[in-house]
């Protein structure tokens, strides 16, 4: 017989095999200690129908005010009466299992050791009729000092006795200790039938930071298996998402998913598939969003996420809604608009409102704004040539060549094209030159108008007096440096360098003399073997 759904301030459901319906667990504050079970149609998601399965009675147990969760066996799939793990969090965490004809197993609770939220148990691992969960305790231990430990659950026990270690489960002991600061925690698993069983633990701290363990541990039966590995430690990049200290867990096989209240108070929701990556995303949303409730609740159904007790009122809701992972959209009374996702900048899709035809003011704006951008971008260009012609214009006057100056000796002709040195030349030593021809400028510095070597008068020689000129012979010698050629006098006696040389008269052949040196310049070197290589470091 259907009923009205009723509305529980801390309740937990769990998804039935048929893929329509979800079961509903709460103690209703009328009351105290009744843990009630109900089975909801949710093929019409705007009006639920609910369906009473049973009960379990005992007010030294069951409470309307501590939270609860609902987790079911997923490995045991076999089983076609397979429970679900009813756990609620308190100083005595009482735990038992439903069945889906309403059949509920005496309840019982672990020895000295409680659990606190349903935030931070996550199911880490599914084999079997078994269930692996990380979880927080009430108490810190001795031995590990750490609040974390693990369970493994079994959902084939002959019934609930005090002895949880044969019979409901176990304690485990872990490789490695999460923070201790948490903030929320939520595992996914891989979905087998047989050993190893492999997840993944996913710890949100309060500092805002998180990070992913890989999870495994055998099905063995014995009670000396008592180890879960957590191995292979890895930070989530949390891509500027900070979660509110009401963030929901919920798993979906080795998908993990994150409901958080956003500014507005409506319903955020985030996600992570840690066997591929480290990153926690927004999930993009198509239509509206419940508003979010601290007191609701969510499970995981195929693909689903099936949420209840959303309300943006205070007090509990009995209102259901479904979010479509594929289509990434919500269903159920009682939608609100959501806010905008936080995006990078962008360039925003141009809009198709249409104006009135009588109101011109936008266009008019429009076209004084477009008119003043051409307008500065014209007068732009005009500046830019007009510099760019002065700057061209003065670097052609500053690069060009002044003519040469006319020569004032008559009778000697232009220079002639520059030909390249032949004969090595002493920097030092004086040479007539050949009657009527030119010397060649120096392949260092060459001028403009260079001046030709004349013989000298002044001495009192004959010119008509033949005589005989022998150059001296150089050694070959490597040089470093450019030879230093015959500089003519009008360039010597323009710098102030040397003197001019003299040559005394002679009435018969005539050999050169040594030329005079200034003392301003540093003395020739002498050209034997035993200096040559200090001269070949010798730069003119």
């Amino acid at each position: 017989m259907s009923v009205s759904v009723p509305a529980y301030a801390n309740a937990c459901i769990a998804p039935s095999r048929s893929g329509s319906a979800v079961y509903l667990v709460g103690v209703p504050a009328s009351q105290e200690g009744r843990l009630e079970a109900y089975s909801i149609n949710l093929a019409n998601i705007n009006t639920p129908t609910a369906t009473f399965l049973g009960n379990q009675t005992d007010s030294t147990a069951w409470s309307s005010t501590a939270a609860k969760a609902c987790i079911p066996y997923p490995g045991n799939t076999a089983n076609a009466n397979s429970p679900f793990l009813l756990q609620q969090f308190g100083a005595k965490s009482f735990l038992t299992n439903v069945y889906t004809n309403g059949t509920m197993e005496p309840w019982s609770y672990f020895n000295q050791t409680g659990y606190v939220s349903p935030k931070l148990f996550s199911l880490t691992g599914a084999v079997g009729g078994f269930d692996w969960i990380v979880a927080v305790a009430n108490r810190t231990s001795f031995t590990t000092n750490s609040p974390w430990n693990a369970l493994r659950l079994n959902c084939t026990g002959p019934s609930l006795e005090a002895n949880l270690e044969h019979q409901l489960g176990m304690f485990l002991r872990l490789t490695t200790y999460p923070t201790g600061n948490p903030l929320v925690s939520v595992g996914t698993y891989v979905a087998a039938s047989n050993t190893p069983v492999q997840g993944y633990h996913v710890v949100f701290d309060a500092a805002g930071g998180g990070v992913i363990y890989q999870t495994l541990n055998s099905a063995s039966t014995q009670t000396g298996d008592r180890i879960m590995t957590l191995s292979n430690p890895v930070d989530v990049d949390m891509g500027g998402i900070k979660l509110t200290t009401n963030v929901i867990p919920v798993t979906m096989v080795g998908v993990a998913y994150l409901l958080d209240q956003a500014s507005d108070g409506s319903t955020v929701l985030y996600t992570i598939t840690p066997s591929a990556s480290n990153k926690l995303t927004r999930v993009p949303l198509t239509g509206n969003v419940p508003p979010f409730s601290s007191s609701m609740v969510a499970t995981s159904m195929n693909a689903n996420i099936v949420l209840y007790g959303s309300s943006s009122s205070s007090g509990p809701s009995a209102v259901f809604n479904i979010f479509d992972t594929v289509s990434k959209g919500w269903n159920g009374p009682g939608l609100v608009v959501p806010p905008p996702p936080p995006t990078s900048v962008s360039n925003p899709s141009p809009s198709t409102t249409s104006k009135p035809s009588g109101d011109n003011s936008g266009s008019g704006s429009k076209s004084s704004s477009t008119g003043g951008i051409i307008g500065g971008v014209v007068a732009a260009v005009v500046v830019i040539a007009v510099a760019a012609f002065l700057l061209v214009r003065h670097r052609r006057k500053k690069n060009q060549t002044p003519p040469p100056a006319p020569n004032k000796e008559e009778g000697i002709p232009q220079q002639q094209n520059y030909q390249p040195q032949q004969q090595q030349y002493n920097a030092h030593q004086s040479y007539y030159g050949a009657p009527g021809k030119d010397f060649q400028t120096s392949p260092v510095q060459a001028q403009a108008n260079p001046a030709i070597f004349q013989a000298q008068n002044q001495h009192g020689y004959d010119p008509n007096q033949s005589y005989t000129y022998t150059p001296p012979t150089l050694s070959a010698v490597s040089q470093h440096g450019q030879p230093q050629i015959f500089r003519p006098q009008s360039e010597i006696n323009s710098q102030g360098g040397y003197s001019q040389a003299g040559y005394p008269a002679s009435s018969g052949a005539v050999s050169p003399q040594t030329p005079y040196t200034p003392s301003t310049v540093v003395a020739s070197p002498q050209y034997s073997h035993q200096n040559q290589a200090q001269y070949q470091g010798y730069a003119p």
